[in-house]
């Protein structure tokens, strides 16, 4: 055998040895640590703009990032959607197979944002309205530093009247008619 065969062949042999190193320690790695950054996505949400973005890292590096708009930024009319600029939190950490995902302090706002887009549906707010609540949920998620910061408000606005809301149904001076907490928020 030539040295240059030969060489070849510990190349090769090499390569499938790190491989296997490689598969084996991060699915025995993920067992220990389910949400390590060998094989995950990230999802966070943007406070300024109500934009979520999903990260997916494997072997610690981020393969794909992607800034979706969701229905407070399409509420709040955001044009800039590709920007990676914004006060993004983190929402949830999934790895394959697992279908749970660390408590962070933001961990419902996807849920969160699409709770406010039923109520939106059910009580067919105006598009000022849907501005309006839009804006007031992302300014208490950053008053609080929480995603609890607007479980009141969106409860409040769960059990608004049968009727359509226009954005002066939701001004301070309504919202403790409406049984809302937080009539003396300041914008």
């Amino acid at each position: 055998m030539t040295k240059s065969r030969r060489i070849l062949r510990v190349l090769c042999w090499s390569t499938v040895l790190l491989m296997a190193v490689v598969t084996f320690t991060s699915g025995s790695y993920s067992i220990l640590s389910p949400w390590s950054e060998i094989n995950c996505e990230h999802q966070d949400i943007d406070l300024d703009t109500g934009r979520a973005r999903f990260t997916r890292m494997l072997l610690w590096l981020p393969v794909r990032k992607e800034i979706r708009p969701t229905p407070i930024s399409q509420a709040l009319e955001i044009t800039d959607l590709a920007s990676p600029r914004g006060d993004w939190r983190r929402v949830n950490t999934f790895t394959p197979g697992s279908g749970i995902s660390p408590h962070y302090h933001f961990h419902g706002a996807l849920s969160d944002v699409h709770r406010l887009q039923a109520v939106w549906t059910i009580y067919q707010f105006s598009s000022d309205a849907q501005k309006e609540s839009a804006a007031t949920v992302l300014r208490l998620w950053k008053k609080s530093d929480r995603v609890s910061g607007a479980s009141d408000y969106l409860t409040a606005l769960e059990n608004l009247r049968q009727e359509p809301v226009s954005s002066s149904d939701l001004s301070p001076a309504n919202r403790s008619r409406l049984g809302m907490k937080g009539s003396n928020d300041n914008h």
